[in-house]
C-alpha cells in the first residue's frame, strides 16, 4: 500500500503529558488511519487509534508544550519507521 500524503486539515489541541490530541475542523476517522504519524511544532508521534473525526490518541504523551495550531497526520506509515519516529523525534521517509 502506498504511503498517503500529509493530512492538514483544520487544527490540532495538543496538552503537555496527555496522549489525547482533540482537533477542530478535521476529520480523522477519513483522512487518517491507525498507525499514522502525528505531527506539530517539530514533534512526530505515532497514532495508536482514532476516536472520532475529532479525537485521536497518540503513542506516548504528547512532550513539547499545551497549545492550539496546524498539525500533520500521515496514514499507511511503513512499520519499520514507526517503530523509529520515537528515537529519532521526527518523520523518516519510505524505502
Amino acid at each position: 500500500m502506498a504511503v498517503q500524503p500529509f493530512y492538514a486539515t483544520g487544527t490540532a489541541t495538543v496538552t503537555s503529558g496527555s496522549a489525547t490530541v482533540t482537533g477542530t475542523g478535521t476529520a480523522w476517522t477519513i483522512g487518517v488511519v491507525n498507525g499514522g504519524i502525528f505531527s506539530r511544532n517539530g514533534f512526530s508521534i505515532p497514532i495508536t487509534s482514532i476516536g472520532s473525526n475529532t479525537s485521536l490518541t497518540l503513542a506516548y504523551p504528547w512532550p513539547g508544550t499545551t497549545g492550539t495550531g496546524p498539525c500533520q497526520c500521515r496514514g499507511n506509515f511503513p512499520q519499520k519507521c514507526r517503530s523509529k519516529i520515537p528515537q529519532i523525534g521526527r518523520s523518516c521517509r519510505r524505502g
